[in-house]
């Protein structure tokens, strides 16, 4: 462990390449784009002190023992993680691998972590090869390098519908860091892929990884700013920060120091030195010595302690990929006594927020059966964790029930649960359905029915959702009817009914229509007109009131029944989530 001043530094470096870019290596005919690719990191790594420059060839390939000695020996790291990549286009063997990285890491497996790659384009094949790598190296992340060229596409989104596939698989196989190289632009790369712009979209819908935005999106710091303080799963990587600016751009340094840290906090920010761009010994080192300048222009941010300086050159990292940490060396910084304190406090409320949750699940109705899905037994689990993150799965009673109905039940109760006061994450879902996929990921999108099959669906459910309303307020018609005693309902008011459960039901029903639903409104209504029923249509009108009942609640006990035998269900168990 480096040591200056009496205090010790658990040092990750988050951010290292084992790469190989000779021109042995260079695939025929790309040669123009694998020369102007490391010739460019090249020139990124005269940003450094000038005794730490290389010359070319070694830059383009360098030793396993040049390695090992830049980075342990001399560079004051403890724990190095590669993110690899690939470049297959320009590079034969690619430019820096997981195998290669891989190869590295079994013959110093107390040294290095292994991150992987995925590029959605890849489709099926890539998922199966992702996969096997994950296995293969015991990866807890992946490098994203959406820039990458890859036949005629110069580049893809973590907006895409196929990137959400491969981070849902991320979520199944235990990959929780999501590193992206959103940052300076590098040669012949296209400057618009690495806009931070789609990071936000795939941080709120997979609130259950961590989102490293590499290079912190430079030189666009202020929308990443402004993006991260959003969202609690976003973290900042400071390779380029510190390799790239400290030495040469001092002052644009501590304005972009100054800027991480008022908007993202010290609990965010993981060092990474790059290396072979530069090598960490002179940025951990500068780092531990450096400070705030007092400059009135930077007199906005407070300088720096060194409690901060540990989390940031390593215990954040540590805390991330679950690396075990000398025991005399982790601190409580006034963040994570922020969070320890709020974790305490969610612990007490946990049950309650739970019940919040289930009361909010409560409020969502089947839209054809006008029931909550909590009675229904549509509710298969319902959990809130100690730091209040909700988990959610609906189910529903065949594998084949309709998408829309479906579709219909999982927005209404994205939309109830996101408002319960206190939940910090959310992810609610349907499972065991056709189009569960599908369904999910268009309402975490908040994309709409359309869009979400899109090529499929023509209409947004509005009309729908009217309908069953409207067979809601002739169900409940009749249920208020019959408890009339005999009384004629042709000349009553809503007023006039004995308050009950099924009344507050019918008023609540005519006012998702914008029906009069007051005391002294009639009984007997069209929900299609909003007029009063003429006393010579009553008798046709409850009569179609009465079959829409008796049909709502025969379906409703066949749904039921059939929830009961997929599940193999108990009465007392469809209830309890």
């Amino acid at each position: 462990m480096y040591e200056k001043d009496g205090e010790k530094y658990f040092v990750v470096d988050g951010h290292t390449h084992f790469w190989d870019a000779s021109p042995d290596n260079w695939v025929e005919g790309q040669e123009e784009y694998a020369k102007g690719w490391i010739e460019c990191f090249h020139a990124y790594q005269g940003l450094g002190p000038k005794e730490t420059h290389w010359p070319l060839d070694r830059f383009q390939k360098y030793s396993e023992e040049l390695m090992m000695h830049d980075l342990f020996e001399a560079g004051h790291v403890d724990k190095a993680i590669f993110q690899p990549t690939n470049l297959r286009q320009w590079y034969k063997n690619g430019f820096n691998t997981t195998e290669n990285d891989g190869a590295l890491a079994e013959k110093h497996p107390d040294k290095f972590l292994v991150n992987t790659t995925f590029d959605p384009r890849e489709g099926d094949a890539g998922m199966k090869a992702f996969e096997e790598r994950v296995k293969r190296y015991n990866c807890k992340g992946v490098k994203l390098y959406t820039a990458e060229w890859r036949g005629d596409s110069r580049g893809w989104s973590l907006k895409d519908p196929e990137a959400a596939r491969y981070l849902e698989k991320c979520e199944a196989l235990g990959v929780k860091n999501i590193h992206i190289h959103k940052g300076p632009t590098i040669w012949p790369l296209d400057k618009d892929a690495f806009d931070v712009s789609d990071v936000d979209h795939v941080a709120t819908n997979f609130q259950g990884l961590n989102f490293v935005v590499e290079h912190v999106g430079l030189p666009r710091i202020e929308d990443f700013c402004f993006m991260a303080t959003q969202e609690r799963n976003v973290y900042a990587g400071l390779a380029v920060v510190i390799g790239g600016l400290m030495h040469a751009r001092p002052k644009f340094f501590a304005k972009v120091m100054g800027e991480l840290m008022f908007w993202l906090g010290e609990d965010k920010l993981i060092f990474g030195a790059d290396y072979a761009i530069w090598e960490p010994k002179w940025q951990v080192e500068g780092f531990v010595d450096w400070n705030m300048p007092g400059d009135d222009e930077l007199s906005d941010f407070p300088p720096l302690t060194v409690d901060q300086k540990k989390k940031i050159l390593g215990l954040n990292a540590a805390r991330l990929y679950d690396i075990d940490v000398p025991e005399e060396l982790p601190v409580e910084g006034p963040g994570e006594r922020r969070a320890r304190r709020r974790a305490e406090l969610m612990t007490t409320l946990v049950l309650g927020a739970r019940a919040a949750v289930w009361a909010a699940l409560g409020t969502v109705r089947d839209p054809e059966l006008d029931e909550p899905l909590t009675d229904l037994g549509f509710v298969a689990r319902c959990e809130v964790s100690d730091a209040g993150h909700a988990v959610i799965r609906l189910r529903l009673p065949t594998y084949f029930c309709a998408p829309n109905f479906a579709f219909l039940m999982v927005a209404d109760a994205y939309d109830a649960v996101a408002g319960v006061p206190g939940l910090t994450g959310l992810d609610i879902r349907l499972e065991d359905h056709f189009a569960a996929d599908v369904i999910n990921r268009g309402v975490a999108a908040r994309q709409g029915f359309v869009a979400s099959f899109e090529g499929e669906a023509v209409d947004e459910l509005d009309t729908l959702r009217y309908d069953f309303v409207r067979k809601a307020v002739l169900a409940g018609t009749d249920r208020v009817c019959r408890s009339l005693g005999g009384r004629d309902p042709r000349a009553l008011t809503l007023g006039d009914v004995p308050a009950s459960p099924d009344l507050d039901r019918l008023r609540a029903r005519r006012r998702e229509l914008g029906l009069p639903a007051g005391d002294g409104d009639p009984l007997l209504l069209d929900p299609a007109t909003g007029q009063a029923v003429a006393p010579a249509d009553a008798k046709r009108h409850l009569a179609f009131a009465r079959l829409t009942r008796t049909s709502m609640e025969a379906n409703s006990g066949v749904c039921r029944g059939m929830l009961r035998a997929r599940y193999s269900l108990t009465s007392e168990e469809e209830g309890t989530g």
